[in-house]
């Protein structure tokens, strides 16, 4: 390889084409991290020469690229191995730059600097004019900017690519002042140019031909800089594809390129910290083929050997991550609804059970094998929230879980039914085991549960009991966002002894019940706090008017409520609770 630090005149000049490989990622730079600051190093350096200082160049990094073949009189292209992002940047600089000097400075520094963006238009023409080609889900966006005066479709224009060329337009055009004095405009604008051409460098390294751009590339990225796991998945996919001379274009375009869409890049929860959804996604579908815990940063070298353990070629491996994609989506987007599968969706996003998604990808991508997969959910379902209603430690999850996909993966998808309800109710362990009845019944009676689970959670178990009362009249079921009401006010000194000089016990236990689940109701707006601690008698009349709930009918009809009545409404709800989410053999537990 050859390295050597060059300008942009340097760098541009003469008919050449610096082409990204479609396997590299698309263009990803943003405006706060890397747009702004160039601007500032750019207007800084201009500054100072406009104040008679002679400032140092400034550098911008590094690109590798390598040579292609070409025959006699084609353009001259390169490969860029590394550093897209950075000279995808400067060329739309460059043309926003020129562009506002056309409008507004001297036109031979709009001569400067047109060689650097585009080739000699009376040689090439079309896509070829063009000094750098990004990749496939970036090319519209980029022609429309490069286009300059051309009005910028609406379906593009939030694409990076768009808005860095709009960014750095009005960047040039606030900095110049060109609704100031013409001849100072055009002196800034002048300068700003010579800055461009002359004054910005970078360190390119050219390899050659037996030179090896894969290994090159990951050790460049895969070790500190900020690409994501599957930027690097999808270069080593496609990368593989063409030294094996299959159609990578084709195998793109049916496969990968929807994951280059920007919504695979928005962020997602995953445990304490937030990840790009296509990072996640393959986080999981590691986890669902290992059966183990992934660490993070061995996510590439682990999907490496996923690979060849498994045999997988480029195509093959590219279409099982899109046929997973697709799930992974549909786990992820899945509407609520008051069908099984709606509700265990709606259930599993407030419980936030995350550790269970590489079982579902596995459960969904066997679909046809195993049948209706409703049971399965189902029973998943009763062991999360009997789990989350008796306060279960969620720690011994992942490694529960990975050792049933390990279970799984040794038996028939068509018996996974068999094999994940007897995984679960011979769980033994507290961290792992399938609470029983009783042990519900307990957590109900006793656990202060309205400060033990975030509201979501505590509401779609009373949602749940309302349904239940309804049984099958899917037209009745219980609205959801609905305000969780204390029958008894958390402050009930004022008007609920009824005159009565209560011990000090009796205190106790009538604060240890009031955050009980059977004092708890829903109603359908938030109480005024005046008239939430009244008396029975008149918070009676008030929950009367803010339900239409069943779950609010019984207690409505009684003339007391005293720590006797929660205590039998909170018998009566986990009855329910055990009714609605049931576990083998429970009746004998």
């Amino acid at each position: 390889m050859h390295a050597d630090i060059l300008t942009l005149d340097k760098i541009f000049t003469g008919n050449v084409r610096f082409q990204v490989p479609m396997y590299q990622r698309p263009y990803v730079w943003n405006q706060e991290d890397q747009w702004d600051p160039l601007w500032n190093d750019i207007q800084g350096l201009a500054d100072s020469l406009l104040d008679g200082e002679d400032a140092p160049p400034h550098f911008l990094g590094a690109i590798v690229v390598g040579q292609q073949g070409s025959p006699t009189g084609d353009i001259a292209v390169r490969h860029i191995v590394d550093g897209q992002q950075r000279l995808t940047t400067l060329q739309l600089l460059l043309d926003a730059v020129e562009e506002v000097i056309r409008s507004y400075g001297h036109e031979k520094d709009s001569f400067r600097i047109r060689p650097l963006i585009l080739n000699d238009p009376n040689l090439f023409d079309g896509d070829d004019r063009f000094k750098v080609w990004p990749t496939n889900v970036d090319r519209e966006a980029y022609r429309a900017a490069m286009a300059d005066e051309a009005e910028i479709p609406d379906d593009i224009a939030d694409q990076n690519v768009a808005q860095a060329h709009d960014v750095f337009k009005k960047k040039t055009i606030a900095w110049a002042d060109v609704k100031g004095d013409p001849d100072k405009c055009a002196e800034r604008l002048h300068t700003l140019a010579t800055v461009l051409i002359k004054r910005l460098q970078v360190a390119v390294i050219d390899l050659a031909p037996d030179d090896n751009a894969q290994a090159i590339f990951e050790t460049l990225n895969a070790r500190g800089t900020p690409l994501l796991v599957s930027d690097l998945v999808k270069n080593s996919v496609l990368y593989e594809s063409e030294v094996l001379g299959l159609d990578t274009e084709a195998l793109y375009r049916e496969h990968w390129e929807p994951f280059d869409h920007q919504s695979w890049r928005t962020e997602v929860r995953m445990g304490r910290f937030y990840w790009p959804k296509i990072d996640a996604f393959i986080y999981q579908w590691l986890v669902m083929n290992v059966a183990r815990e992934v660490p993070t940063q061995q996510m590439f070298n682990e999907f490496g050997s996923v690979v060849q353990e498994r045999g997988l070629g480029p195509g093959q491996i590219m279409a099982e991550l899109q046929r997973f994609g697709q799930i992974y989506r549909f786990l992820e987007d899945a509407p609520d609804g008051h069908d099984p599968t709606g509700r265990f969706f709606y259930r599993w996003r407030a419980m936030e059970a995350g550790a269970l998604t590489p079982l579902l990808l596995w459960v969904h991508a066997n679909k046809e094998a195993i049948g209706d997969v409703e049971p399965i959910l189902v029973i998943l379902e009763s062991w999360l929230v009997r789990r989350m209603i008796c306060r279960s430690s969620t720690k011994g999850y992942s490694h529960f879980l990975h050792s049933l996909l390990k279970n799984l993966a040794e038996s028939e998808p068509e018996f996974a039914m068999a094999t994940i309800s007897s995984h679960l109710s011979g769980a033994e362990a507290t961290g792992t085991e399938w609470p029983t009845d009783e042990q519900v019944t307990k957590a109900v009676l006793e656990y202060p549960i309205y400060r033990q689970l975030v509201r979501r959670r505590l509401r779609f178990v009373l949602e749940a009991i309302e349904d239940h009362k309804h049984g099958d009249k899917t037209e009745l079921k219980c609205p959801t966002g609905l305000t969780i009401e204390h029958v008894m006010p958390q402050h009930w000194g004022p008007n609920w002894t009824d005159g009565e000089d209560l011990t000090g016990e009796q205190t106790q236990r009538r604060d240890d019940l009031v955050h009980t689940l059977g004092n708890l109701s829903l109603v359908t707006d938030k109480l005024n706090p005046a008239l939430s601690n009244a008396a029975w008698v008149e918070k009676r009349k008030i929950l009367k008017k803010h339900s239409v709930l069943l779950l609010n009918d019984e207690l409505l009809d009684s003339d007391s409520w005293d720590e006797a009545a929660i205590v039998k409404r909170g018998e009566e709800m986990a009855q329910t609770i055990c009714e609605i989410w049931p576990r083998p053999e429970s009746s004998t537990n």
